[in-house]
């Protein structure tokens, strides 16, 4: 039986794909969506903040004050009177001399911001710090994206946790801002090894009338992310005490290590059948299914026997000529009459998905080895490299323009806890919309359409002005349009993570999400710097999001769907995508125990 027929055999929710599920969940994309999104409340701006006047003087007496382009009185933030040597207050100004005095939303609020007095000369270390998490994802996406298609994803994930709680402990005592960069590049980096590793394990874990659903939840659960991390945030307003929390609480993975097991998928592709065959023993067991009277990968298992005898026929032979090829021919042959031999009740579509699968590891065959694939692979078929290069446009697009809204929100009036809180809650439904979509019209269009809409959104929001030529005020309106483009790139951010491993074929699928990463954290490295282009021009940011989100979302086009189609396993299997044709439902639902007799 095909691979996904095993699967279902074992119950798509079965007790062991359940508990991965949850536990997934929480240590792939909870608790790293927290150490991923907590920038933002670690560089949050004080509510407001001043020059600290000199000692026996009160603020009002020694700091200026200034009218704003709305006409409101404020403080000057940067500035402060000078103090000649006789104690009077002069007319003249100068900078910040004493340092600043900050007021916070809760008692007890530090930021880096205040840690580091990063206000006004030094404003810009702040946005340089919020970008250098995602830098450091952006330098581990290739190579933590690389590693456990060579390794393995189990081994990758669990160092990626050890390292993040090292790393993170590591931030809550340093005091040095530069250090604090470093560290949180490193944190940036293995945070990838558990966000992409994890959601790499889950999809692999599914057939696929189920991934979409697993997907959309790992989406929904994110969406918890965001909004629980708003309590975690006012639970521990000092980022230290909310950054040692969010590290040491990583921990709680390390008892169940021995109950996780590598990847299926993964095991095959390297020609590890035996140990394949274990785990799937393993979670027969687990789920309180009997196992079949035969092996669950014995057809595989006869495939490699036979990829075996043609590797001894390369040692044996070593010459290719027309004698070498007789050779391929009889031995070709001589699989076909053990197959039918030992598998002779099979259906035929069966035994030609097996020729098909002795083919392709002929081919990929090298020296009696498999051959390693890395991400160069996406680049050297025609297919697979028009696929990568809108996957990577996608992926950039997507998140300039989430983590650029979310950025925005600041200027969301209001208490900063319950906006984020908001924020994340509007996510919840975007994913929910974004599974049911994905189920009735597929991928290609739910993810053509959203990320219009939310490009359009971003320009309406950007172009629409504060008030009307009577006096009447828009905010409403560009609030309005605001969340309408945060629940159209939530709603195709979940396709996208959806539509990305089922386009890339197993050989090199962990390898691909490392470098659609890659261009998922060029747009999170950048993001801020495009949102400070609002003191350039207050409709520079959003206009460049919304035409970016257009752009991405035409070539979309061109992609392939791949609704209720089987993933590609090898190179070959990605070229062939675009002819790959939807699993019949009959087919999905009729895998019973008496196949496995057969």
């Amino acid at each position: 039986m095909e691979l996904d027929e095993v699967f279902r055999y074992l119950g798509n929710w079965g007790r062991h794909q359940t508990f991965i599920f949850i536990f997934m969940n929480i240590f792939c994309c909870v608790f790293p969506g927290w150490l991923t999104m907590s920038v933002i409340f670690f560089t949050a701006d004080p509510e407001d903040y001043h020059c600290t006047p000199p000692e026996g003087y009160y603020p009002n007496e020694t700091i200026p004050g200034l009218v704003d382009g709305d006409g409101v009185d404020r403080v000057d933030k940067c500035n402060m009177y000078v103090v000649d040597n006789e104690g009077i207050v002069t007319g003249n100004l100068t900078t910040c001399l004493n340092g600043w005095d900050y007021e916070t939303t809760v008692t007890g609020e530090t930021t880096m911001i205040t840690d580091f007095d990063l206000v006004c000369d030094k404003s810009l270390l702040a946005e340089i710090a919020a970008s250098l998490f995602m830098g450091g994802v952006l330098v581990g996406a290739l190579p933590i994206g690389q590693i456990p298609d060579i390794v393995g994803r189990k081994p990758v994930f669990f160092v990626s946790l050890i390292v993040e709680v090292v790393v993170g402990v590591g931030l809550v005592f340093a005091w040095n801002y530069y250090a604090i960069l470093v560290l949180w590049v490193l944190a940036g980096m293995f945070r990838e090894g558990l966000f992409a590793t994890g959601f790499c394990i889950l999809m692999e874990m599914y057939v696929p009338e189920k991934r979409a659903l697993v997907g959309s939840l790992l989406n929904v659960i994110w969406g918890i992310s965001m909004t629980t991390l708003a309590g975690v945030a006012y639970i521990f307003p000092n980022w230290r005490h909310m950054q040692l929390f969010m590290s040491l609480i990583l921990l709680l993975a390390l008892p169940f290590y021995k109950l996780t097991q590598e990847s299926v998928r993964w095991l095959i592709s390297q020609g590890r059948i035996e140990e394949a065959e274990d785990v799937l023993q393993y979670v027969a067991k687990f789920n309180k299914i009997s196992s079949p009277p035969k092996r669950f990968l014995q057809e595989l298992d006869e495939l490699k026997l036979v990829n075996d005898q043609i590797g001894d026929e390369h040692k044996t032979n070593l010459q290719i000529d027309d004698d070498t090829k007789e050779v391929h021919k009889t031995t070709k042959g001589g699989y076909d009459k053990l197959y039918d031999q030992t598998k002779e009740t099979n259906q035929r579509e069966s035994k030609k998905s097996y020729e098909n699968k002795y083919d392709a590891l002929e081919d990929e065959k090298t020296n009696t080895k498999l051959k390693q694939h890395t991400f160069l692979d996406l680049f050297r078929t025609p297919v697979l490299l028009k696929i990568s290069m809108i996957l990577f446009v996608n992926c950039f697009a997507n998140s300039i323009v989430y983590y650029g809204l979310s950025l925005d929100s600041s200027h969301l009036a209001g208490n900063k806890y319950l906006n984020f809180f908001l924020l994340g809650l509007v996510e919840i439904p975007a994913y929910i919309c974004a599974y049911i979509s994905m189920e009735k019209v597929g991928r290609r269009l739910s993810m053509v359409v959203t990320l219009i809409i939310a490009g359009v959104a971003c320009i309406i929001t950007a172009c629409t002005p504060e008030t009307t030529d009577s006096g009447e005020s828009l905010r409403p309106l560009i609030i309005t349009f605001a969340m309408i483009g945060k629940f159209m790139i939530s709603y195709s951010f979940a396709v996208l993570f959806i539509y990305t491993p089922e386009l890339m074929p197993t050989v090199v699928r962990n390898a691909g999400l490392g470098l659609v990463s890659f261009a998922l954290r060029v747009g999170g490295v950048l993001a801020p710097y495009v949102i400070y282009l609002e003191r350039v021009g207050k409709y520079l940011p959003l206009t460049i999001l919304g035409i970016i989100s257009i752009v991405a979302g035409i070539l979309s086009i061109l992609l392939p769907e791949t609704r209720n189609r089987p993933l590609p396993e090898t190179i070959e299997d990605g070229e062939k995508i675009y002819q790959t044709k939807a699993i019949p439902r009959e087919r999905m639902l009729s895998i019973v125990p008496s196949d496995f007799d057969k």
